[in-house]
């Protein structure tokens, strides 16, 4: 890795170098760097934190009238690192040959993701003050810095000996005086380490508008449930202070089931029932953004991207009464007992942040809650660390379960959703991703890097129409119990149970030491290995039905004559069959088999 800075007769020659602690903490370290070159003085403020994110302002200050032909920041992977690529434009999936960035105040998408399962890069490159914009930076403007009046971009070239991004600024001139600061920050994946026994344990009951039914969720299997905004329980979005009472006994019964209950409460709109509401509207557009139109948040809907750019909205009868004007109207309900939930849209960074804090902290005790889930973030990592410590602080065993719809589009900055949120994700528990996602028409390089979240130290559900069951296994997802667009998870949930999925090691098709080698390449397998059974998941991407057949390498201490092969019945999945070593198995385009491997006595 290395910051170039390149004057007209050539690359700058900087030493002299000296360093300074400025922040020892348990959480995190900080240190200030500073050198000289000919006519310029390069400051380096670094912070390290105990998530693994490294953030890092490089100042460039001109002695004099200076002439530079380009600034850059140069980072080499190895081939095992970078086997894989998400971000700045391009979806996830196998890393291309190259790949070029040019900044563009349309799309907020100046983040790359560049890895394999086992370790990887997330680069980000920022704005010296701190911003939080998810789709555009139409408001704020491009960071100068890295933008340079469109002379800013990135090169990224990938081959057999690994990947090598350039991320340059361009030629730029400075007066003596003047200064230039450079913003990125780096996370190392895994994030965390990835604990599947939490993801077998965890098993969501997801009705949606529908509200939740315990028993039904009992039944079923789950043990976590999700309550959404816009029920009777938790009728106003992202306010959920009205209603605790009658939140408090149904908690409690939820928890005598075994279940855990979680709310849906995060910001980036705010109800108009909030009881704060007219004294957040009186500080003007600190907290409530200030705009002539907006496109209500319903864009999964079909024929949505369709519409007219400047197609307005003014959200609901209550907002056009009570606010005429100087709001940006955002998702909008009709409750259960006929009232009508309008809510107006907030800014990304606020000191109403400091209100939903305290608000979380008190819902949580108060009620008994266990935790949150996010559809979508308004706020940044800094937020997003407290959120996780106030949860902890507030209530053992919390959890945060993150959820988005797919936000590659023009309409939504071109950003691949796991990037755009990834300096968020040491503290997340579980992902849902998400509407708008293709589970059919995907390879399994994309399935891997966009959805699963496994390179990440994440595991995840599915979501759209129900997702792709034997695909998603491939990756130990499920769709989610009870969710309208249907899915059912628990015929593989059974197998979990009976199979006794606690304590398995996974290792997929991207891990070498997969003990699985599928003969058809456009099949996928993945093993979770126990010390005396492995499960088995292949599932096809081929575009015809094939015949396949299944290499398998068999723990060390088991006798190959003492090893039974089942490919067990499961509901609305697959029927059971004989199955014996050097059999085929047939594959059917977008299905799959399940088989178990048992160790005998």
């Amino acid at each position: 890795m290395k910051f170039s800075v390149s004057g007209l007769q050539g690359e700058v020659e900087f030493s002299g170098f000296h360093s300074r602690t400025v922040c020892e903490k348990p959480g995190a370290y900080g240190w200030e760097t500073v050198g000289k070159g000919p006519g310029l003085t390069l400051k380096n403020e670094s912070r390290l934190e105990y998530d693994g994110h490294l953030e890092t302002f490089l100042t460039l200050t001109a002695e004099k009238d200076t002439e530079l032909s380009d600034v850059s920041l140069l980072l080499a992977l190895t081939p095992e690192c970078s086997r894989y690529m998400m971000g700045m434009g391009r979806e996830g999936g196998q890393s291309p040959g190259s790949w070029d960035y040019k900044w563009d105040e349309n799309f907020a998408n100046n983040f790359v993701w560049i890895g394999g399962v086992n370790g990887g890069l997330h680069l980000k490159l920022k704005h010296t003050e701190e911003v939080w914009e998810i789709y555009n930076y139409q408001k704020t403007g491009l960071p100068d810095s890295w933008a340079n009046c469109g002379n800013g971009g990135c090169r990224m070239e990938f081959s057999e000996s690994g990947a090598n991004l350039r991320a340059f600024s361009g030629p730029r001139s400075l007066k003596a005086g003047e200064k230039a600061t450079f913003r990125y920050s780096l996370q190392i994946t895994p994030l965390k380490e990835l604990d599947s026994d939490a993801h077998w344990r965890d098993r969501y009951d997801h009705p949606g508008d529908r509200g939740i039914d315990l028993d039904a969720a009992k039944a079923g299997g789950a043990t976590v449930v999700n309550l959404h905004q816009g029920q009777k329980e938790n009728p106003y979005i992202n306010y959920p202070f009205c209603r605790d009472e009658i939140l408090k006994p149904i908690i409690r019964r939820a928890h005598d089931m075994g279940i855990k209950y979680k709310l849906y409460y995060t910001v980036r709109e705010l109800t108009t029932h909030a009881q704060e509401f007219f004294a957040v509207r009186s500080l003007g557009n600190e907290i409530l953004l200030d705009g002539p139109t907006f496109r209500i948040a319903e864009h999964f809907k079909e024929g949505f991207f369709e519409q007219e750019k400047t197609a307005a909205s003014t959200g609901g009868p209550w907002l056009c009464e009570h606010l005429p004007e100087g709001y940006v109207p955002a998702w909008q309900t009709l409750l259960p007992d006929g009232d009508f939930d309008c809510s107006v849209a907030t800014v990304g960074l606020s000191r109403w942040h400091n209100y939903y804090l305290e608000g979380l902290s008190w819902v949580t005790r108060e009620t008994g809650a266990d935790g949150i889930y996010l559809d979508g973030v308004g706020y940044d990592r800094q937020i997003m660390k407290r959120v996780r410590k106030v949860l902890d602080q507030s209530k053992e065993g919390c959890l945060i379960d993150f959820h988005s719809g797919n936000n590659f589009h023009p309409n939504y900055g071109l950003c691949n959703v796991l990037g755009q949120y990834m300096e968020l994700f040491p503290s997340v528990d579980s992902l849902w991703i998400g509407e708008g996602f293709d589970y059919e028409g995907t390879a399994p390089d994309y399935w891997l890097v966009e959805i699963s979240g496994i390179p990440f130290g994440l595991m995840g559900d599915m979501l759209h129409r129900g997702g792709n069951k034997w695909r998603g296994m491939v990756f130990g997802m499920t769709p989610r119990c009870n969710w309208p667009e249907g899915g059912s998870p628990l015929p593989v949930w059974r197998l979990w149970d009976s199979f006794g999925m606690k304590g398995c090691t996974v290792r997929g098709w991207w891990d070498d030491q997969c003990p699985v080698k599928v003969s058809n390449l456009d099949c996928k397998a993945t093993a979770y290995v126990q010390n005396d059974r492995m499960l088995v998941s292949v599932a096809s991407w081929a575009e015809e039905p094939a015949e396949i057949s299944l290499e398998l390498r068999l723990p060390e201490g088991w006798d190959p004559d003492k090893v039974r092969y089942t490919v067990p019945f499961i509901e609305e999945f697959q029927e059971e069959q004989a199955f014996y070593p050097g059999d085929s198995l047939k594959m059917e385009p977008a299905r799959g088999h399940i088989l178990i491997v048992e160790k005998l006595k």
